[in-house]
């Protein structure tokens, strides 16, 4: 597969810093691969990242299974499957692949074969494989693009990256905002411009941050690999490194998940998945999750801690990461510490984080600050880290082991192209 080229988007460093914004523990993807170049996982596809002071450059990998356009179908069996429904068997370099056939015409030793794939569309036409597929739209296309080349590929592309990193949010006047009603933010933030939310999938941000009780940043990594790499499908293969999707909720509900989630070190985080899926799919369906995005902060709130092992601290990532709740505050102990010394003092007699404290410090921030409170703590969370790295090699013991904790009886409740 040929490299992509490397493409822009205008995007100036005080609206967007990626080693601050990525390797903060608001997602699990994304590791700094080369100096200064992060690579990562954005719906079906593999992206590479890096920056200027003023744009944000990007290459993007294709999904293993695009890569069949290329494949060399010189022997072609069509066949009929048990039901004798016509079928083909392709023998290529990557894999032997078998699709069903929605339509099937044959003349003059020439054929033409429409074939299926789930999302995927091809076509045969006289043993040439021509990719019918468009790109794949993805659940990160809300916010259109205002600079492109004037292809429909670049167009969703700029349009992805936009809506994940939430472009269309001038974060320069929220800093502005916050420093003039917070002179602690003002003193802070001045180290720590461009740090700003993610928009994330909500089904992957839900059994990420399951996974992230009582959990280091770099052992969360771990953790959200071992669900990709066991769970979800092969995206592609990018310097010598294999990379997956996220599994859908469905991938979580087998008789044998628990089990070998513990197998594969989850420890009781294992039963929380399982049974987190299970009652998603036997009460709400795959799509419910997503839904709260319509939904208030607070009912969304509630019904994430329906879940087993989804406490108000993990459901207020999540609606704050992935549900398009910008007021909601996770409160951990880094910022109950925050909040202790330097907004609400009369916390420092308080030696446990009861529900009602909880509560509290989340009004007082949201009062504090305003709509996007939620992004405004996330600045003086990764400002109190000091030094939060994503590790090339996170079973390596030069890992920061940064805890977002929280007590347990609120866990239990090159050459660029421009364009």
């Amino acid at each position: 597969m040929a490299t992509p080229l490397w493409k822009c988007i205008l995007c100036p460093e005080n609206e967007l810093i990626l080693k601050r914004t990525l390797a903060c523990g608001q997602s699990f993807r994304w590791r700094e691969t080369d100096s200064d170049v992060w690579t990562g996982v954005i719906g079906n596809r593999v992206w590479k990242l890096r920056q200027s002071q003023t744009h944000l450059y990007y290459q993007v990998f294709p999904e293993y299974s695009e890569t069949l356009e290329q494949a060399d179908i010189s022997n072609v069996k069509i066949e009929k499957d048990e039901d004798g429904f016509p079928s083909i068997k392709l023998q290529n370099t990557m894999q032997e692949t078998s699709m069903t056939l929605t339509e099937c015409k044959q003349a003059d030793r020439k054929f033409k074969i429409k074939v299926e794939i789930p999302d995927h569309k091809y076509e045969i036409d006289d043993k040439k494989v021509i990719n019918k597929n468009k790109f794949r739209k993805s659940q990160h296309t809300d916010t259109a693009g205002d600079i492109s080349d004037g292809t429909e590929k670049v167009d969703e592309e700029q349009s992805i990256l936009r809506d994940y990193f939430q472009l269309n949010i001038c974060l320069t006047k929220l800093y502005d905002h916050w420093s003039d009603v917070d002179p602690h933010f003002k003193e802070v933030s001045s180290k720590y411009s461009g740090i700003r939310m993610i928009r994330q999938d909500p089904v992957e941000t839900l059994f990420s941050f399951i996974c992230s009780s009582n959990n280091s940043i770099p052992r969360i990594i771990q953790l959200v690999d071992k669900l990709c790499s066991h769970y979800g499908e092969k995206i592609a293969t990018v310097d010598g490194e294999d990379y997956y999707s996220f599994p859908k909720i469905s991938a979580f509900v087998g008789d044998n998940v628990e089990s070998n989630l513990r197998m594969l070190s989850f420890g009781y985080r294992a039963k929380y998945i399982h049974k987190s899926a299970k009652f998603i799919l036997e009460n709400h369906g795959k799509d419910w999750v997503n839904s709260l995005r319509q939904c208030d902060y607070q009912y969304a709130k509630q019904q994430l801690m329906k879940l087993l092992g989804v406490g108000p601290k993990i459901a207020d990532c999540v609606c704050l990461m992935s549900l398009d709740k910008p007021g909601a505050i996770p409160v951990d102990t880094h910022v109950w510490k925050i909040a202790a010394e330097h907004y609400m003092l009369d916390l420092q007699g308080n030696k446990s984080l009861t529900d009602r404290l909880y509560k509290k410090i989340g009004k007082h921030f949201r009062d504090l600050w305003g709509e996007y409170a939620g992004w405004a703590h996330s600045v003086l969370f990764a400002a109190d880290l000091k030094t939060i790295t994503v590790p090339k090699d996170t079973s390596g013991s030069s890992a920061k082991a940064t805890k977002r904790e929280w007590p347990d009886e609120l866990s239990k409740s090159k050459k660029f192209k421009q364009v």
